[in-house]
């Protein structure tokens, strides 16, 4: 094709506010959050979690990717709950279940409420 040349096609960006200033710390009671799912790549680094979720080795605590600590939920881990729960044919099976968990805690903490 012959186009024009577009002048800000290459321009460089400035970083976005969530790269430039990411959040260091959360104030969970005031932002409402219940729930954290950590979700891994590759690459497992979990020395910035500071809860009782990891074991002596520093790896995740948990049954089924349910932590000890009551709203966070680890997913795509190796063997979470089978051979392809760190793939995407099975990740979304340990989803659901988690998911599940979310809402049964919810359904349950609002009937104590």
């Amino acid at each position: 094709m012959s186009l024009p040349a577009e002048p800000g096609a290459r321009a460089k960006r400035p970083n976005p506010p969530c790269i430039a200033a990411p959040l260091q710390r959360l104030d969970i009671p005031n932002t409402g959050l219940r729930s954290a799912i950590w979700s891994t790549g590759y690459a497992f680094d979990f020395s910035w979690i500071d809860l009782p979720v990891l074991d002596a080795n520093g790896a995740p605590k948990h049954q089924h990717g349910v932590s000890p600590v009551p709203g966070v939920y680890f997913l795509g881990l190796p063997w979470l709950s089978q051979l392809n729960s760190s793939f995407l044919s099975g990740v979304g099976d340990d989803a659901v279940r988690i998911a599940e968990h979310i809402s049964q805690r919810s359904v349950s903490d609002a009937a104590t409420a």
